[in-house]
């Protein structure tokens, strides 16, 4: 029940400071001193973006508090995005960075949770080096297909039985 109301009071101040702050480590600031004003008592991590047209790609800023770094699937290439920030909801001062990154068309970025990496099966982690080569193999693919082999491999992994949620977002470029 304290996750769900720390995850609704997250939601919608997330949704306020966006009209308000100006880049998203603002947002995830604002978002950690509602967390303390509110004595939540939990804490959350997050990673939030903002993703702006710039001539003829686009332009995706990042913030990450505490959460795994995004992957971003360029030609050949997948590698993470970020700087790593603090977990939100534990102190008065967070240590947030944004980091720009330019997409070009045919780029796919994944955001996900620790559900899918740190799946077990047996001792076995699923892994971030088996989640970049799956990023890699299905970057040709849509969004969609790319969210759905994730969370089917991450799932499949633990013989269909996860024990963590498993979240994921992914983000294409039209090629």
């Amino acid at each position: 029940m304290e996750a769900a109301v720390v995850t609704s009071l997250a939601r919608y101040t997330l949704r306020a400071a966006a009209i308000r702050e100006p880049s998203p480590s603002a947002v995830l600031s604002a978002l950690n001193r509602t967390l303390l004003s509110e004595r939540a008592g939990r804490f959350l991590t997050a990673v939030y973006g903002q993703l702006a047209p710039a001539g003829h790609h686009f332009r995706l800023t990042v913030c990450l508090a505490g959460h795994p770094h995004p992957l971003r699937a360029r030609g050949d290439a997948v590698g993470e995005i970020g700087r790593p920030g603090n977990v939100l909801g534990l102190l008065p001062r967070v240590r947030l960075t944004d980091v720009d990154v330019d997409l070009a068309p045919g780029d796919a970025v994944l955001f996900y949770t620790d559900g899918v990496v740190e799946g077990r099966r047996d001792e076995e982690l699923y892994g971030e080096e088996r989640l970049r080569r799956l990023l890699g193999a299905s970057r040709a693919m849509g969004a969609a297909g790319i969210a759905e082999a994730v969370v089917n491999e991450a799932v499949a992994f633990q013989s269909g039985l996860p024990r963590d949620d498993i979240a994921v977002v992914v983000l294409k470029i039209p090629a």
